[in-house]
């Protein structure tokens, strides 16, 4: 761990799971490179952003200490990070593509799947940021089945995957298996997971932030439905085989054209391939969160 300058990082939390798991993972991963404190910071409502910057005055005695780096991820993150920056100094380290121009925020960290443009302040990185780091030693015998939701270009249906869930299970005789869900799961979704799958099922409410990173990351094999790309590189952050659960695909998206590439590159195996061959092959035990961080300590001079 380098430098004995301690770095100040504010992640900017707007309320939403996913956008606070990718600003962790990269807060988290600069923090095992550089000394660090971290703070997380609501800013989900007008009122609470109003909040944090009247604060101000009162800076310098809070235990809230002025930051180095401001992490965000949304878009409702984004005034909110251009005004503590103007406030209180720091560099903002934006996730995901903006809505507003790039050269406002000192660098951003896009997805290669959003075609970001080639800038002095712009970095790539693979999915999504995860907080999981490859782990293959001591993995558990567990099969752990992730549910996504419905969207603009997914639907779930019910009976469909109840039927998909049961030709897993059916094939996963002596090993411990675990269901949950995410935040944009339907209700009729989750009553027939409750219902068929009582014994084996868990909401993902009933986790704290992280719990489900942990399962996955000793997990001995992980199913996850096509329609979310956070949730699929976390299973591929883990360095356990990932299986792809199809639904129906609504109009092909940015999301279904990465699921296709990972397929196709064998990074992780489609539920129609594995029915057949009853194999999973390996993901490519990818640590973008660590690789990123290095990228903004480099950035800014702090290594």
């Amino acid at each position: 761990m380098g430098g004995a300058k301690k770095l100040n990082i504010w992640i900017l939390n707007d309320g939403r799971r996913g956008h606070l798991n990718q600003s962790i993972a990269l807060a988290n991963a600069i923090s095992l490179k550089k000394n660090s404190s971290i703070y997380q910071i609501d800013i989900s409502s007008t009122l609470k952003t109003i909040n944090l910057l009247l604060k101000r005055r009162f800076i310098a005695t809070s235990k809230l200490n002025k930051p180095d780096l401001i992490i965000c991820t949304g878009h409702k993150t984004h005034l909110s990070a251009l005004a503590a920056r103007s406030i209180f100094g720091g560099k903002i380290i934006l996730i995901m593509s903006p809505t507003l121009p790039l050269y406002l925020f000192d660098h951003a960290l896009i997805p290669l799947h959003d075609n970001a443009p080639i800038k002095k302040n712009v970095s790539r990185f693979e999915g999504a940021l995860s907080q999981i780091t490859p782990k293959l030693k001591n993995k558990s015998n567990t099969v752990l089945i992730i549910i996504g939701g419905s969207s603009r270009f997914f639907e779930i249906d019910p009976s469909e995957l109840s039927q998909k869930i049961r030709l897993i299970i059916g094939e996963t005789i002596e090993t411990e298996i675990h269901i949950t869900d995410s935040p944009r799961t339907p209700e009729e979704v989750r009553t027939m997971l409750s219902s068929n799958f009582k014994t084996l099922y868990k909401p993902w409410e009933s986790f704290k932030i992280g719990s489900v990173q942990r399962l996955m990351s000793s997990a001995k094999t992980i199913w996850v439905t096509e329609d979310s790309i956070s949730m699929t590189y976390d299973a591929l952050s883990t360095g356990s085989p990932v299986g792809i659960i199809p639904i129906q695909r609504i109009r092909e998206s940015k999301v279904s054209q990465v699921i296709d590439k990972l397929l196709q590159k064998r990074h992780a195996t489609h539920l129609s391939t594995w029915s057949v061959t009853h194999t999973l092959n390996y993901s490519p035990m990818l640590n973008e969160a660590s690789r990123c961080a290095d990228i903004i300590l480099r950035a800014f001079r702090y290594r």
